[in-house]
């Protein structure tokens, strides 16, 4: 069969001594395994990546991996990029050792600043239809603050030389058990899906943590007007 390979090439096809032949094995519609320096490697197609394992010592490994397979990196054919390459990947293909391919956690924080931005964007330009779909109350939404806490805050940045414009009230978003976790099949579906997980992470955050969001945003507001008060001054 004749590949056709795209130009440029992928650095990292360029870097290696045998990533012609690991690029044009992952390209091919066949699944049999492929042999590169006393290698065995495996494919396993999920959510349109390509899961890699390679045959070696046997270790704690994700995906389910079992049977003396390891799992050495993923290929994203959209892109032809690669992520989480293990060494036995590298010593395979001959990929240099101080060449970076992000891992889970790479991307997972990369996603989560997507959601944060999201998020964000969303409080600003739409918070008005996201309080009218909400089944909180008002006293839930209202924060619980003395008068002197707004005003210890306001002292605090004017001291810093800050203005009222300064202090923009940015949400901060963590995976966890209300917003969701980044599991090995969110971080796949990232890979290809990115609009559609950001947009699923950031709505179930406002969803679960708007009576937070909004008495943090109240506070911020308050000790904007306070300082627009002190520098009145």
């Amino acid at each position: 069969m004749v590949y056709h390979f795209p130009e440029p090439l992928p650095a990292w096809v360029e870097a290696g001594e045998r990533t012609e032949i690991l690029f044009r094995w992952l390209l091919g519609e066949e699944d049999q395994m492929l042999q590169l320096e006393g290698y065995g490697l495996v494919k396993a197609r999920a959510e349109k990546c390509l899961l890699l394992y390679s045959t070696g010592k046997q270790r704690e490994n994700r995906y389910g991996t079992s049977g003396g397979l390891v799992f050495c990196g993923i290929f994203n054919p959209c892109g032809y990029a690669l992520y989480d390459v293990g060494r036995e990947l590298r010593d395979a293909a001959g990929i240099p050792h101080d060449m970076f391919f992000p891992d889970k956690q790479d991307i997972q924080a990369e996603a989560r600043r997507e959601i944060q931005k999201y998020g964000a964007e969303k409080i600003r330009t739409d918070w008005h239809s996201l309080l009218a779909d909400t089944k909180y109350t008002t006293r839930q939404l209202l924060p619980v603050i003395e008068r002197v806490q707004i005003q210890d805050a306001a002292k605090k940045f004017c001291s810093q030389g800050k203005t009222a414009e300064d202090v923009v009230y940015e949400p901060q978003f963590v995976f966890g058990s209300r917003t969701g976790q980044f599991t090995d099949e969110a971080y796949l579906l990232y890979l290809n899906h990115k609009e559609c997980v950001v947009r699923s992470f950031a709505e179930r955050w406002m969803k679960k943590e708007l009576p937070r969001i909004s008495q943090e945003r109240i506070v911020c507001g308050c000790i904007r007007d306070e300082m627009r008060e002190i520098q009145k001054k």
